[in-house]
């Protein structure tokens, strides 16, 4: 069984002294923590099929421009969206408001 993309990785296979960052949730917050290679391996696969999907968006959106329908597809998509929350809110009851996660802005 080997990783995904292994013969890309330069690592020794056997990770040790190796760390990633993670983010986790401390005090509302969400901040970065390093913690072992080894424990972070469904991660760093979480966001290699991250980065892969925003690469597949990506293309599919150019495909959509390219044919004049981006526009089109993106206002009927905003509106399904906003009719789903619309109900979601609607029927969420509200004890799981304190569950909710604060919006995090980008730092510079």
């Amino acid at each position: 069984k080997g990783r995904y993309e292994e013969g890309k990785r330069d690592d020794d296979h056997v990770l040790k002294g190796q760390t990633y960052k993670v983010l986790e949730v401390r005090d509302g917050q969400l901040v970065e923590k390093d913690v072992p290679m080894l424990n972070a391996l469904n991660e760093v696969l979480r966001d290699d099929f991250i980065k892969d999907s925003v690469a597949g968006v990506g293309r599919w959106n150019k495909v959509l421009e390219k044919a004049g329908v981006a526009e089109e597809l993106s206002n009927r998509l905003r509106a399904v969206a906003d009719d789903y929350l619309k109900a979601v809110n609607r029927d969420r009851p509200e004890h799981l408001d304190a569950l909710a996660v604060p919006s995090i802005a980008p730092t510079n």
